[in-house]
């Protein structure tokens, strides 16, 4: 089993109100959560080094559809949120735009850096980064969705 950290919807079924957390959740193979441990209230580490790693970690839990707390026979389960399933066209085109935008900036702020301009192997990773940005690129400009440019 492997962990990774999940943003948790809680709703208090008393007072309705609804909070989001990050919690580690455990999955199996299949990616099936399997155990979850308590809510993380800090962020927290030996050195600063360990801190900003967890927070790192911490941070990718938003590359994860967002997990709801649900009451099942079994007890509380989480499950993907609905909300998660609600893409818009415009989103296509957003995509578009924010990857353009990431790769103006990775142009103008990385590659005319003078440590990378310096180093090869920099370069050639910097050139991987730029090729991965511009399939991206194509992939979101080749769907129908971006085409049609209403908000359904």
């Amino acid at each position: 089993m492997r962990c990774v950290y999940r943003v948790v919807r809680q709703e208090d079924p008393d007072t309705e109100l609804v909070n989001y957390r990050v919690c580690s959740v455990w999955c199996n193979e299949n990616d099936e959560i399997k155990a979850t441990t308590a809510i993380m209230g800090t962020s927290y580490g030996d050195t600063p080094e360990e801190l900003r790693e967890e927070i790192k970690h911490c941070l990718r839990a938003f590359r994860y559809p967002v997990l709801e707390e649900k009451e099942a026979e079994e007890g509380r389960i989480l499950v993907p949120t609905e909300m998660e399933n609600m893409t818009k066209n415009w989103h296509y085109n957003e995509l578009v735009d924010r990857t353009s935008v990431v790769s103006d900036y990775i142009y103008h702020f990385l590659s005319c850096h003078p440590i990378i301009r310096r180093n090869g192997v920099m370069q050639d990773l910097l050139e991987i980064v730029w090729k991965a940005l511009d399939v991206l690129l194509d992939e979101a400009g080749r769907s129908e969705s971006c085409i049609d440019n209403t908000d359904q």
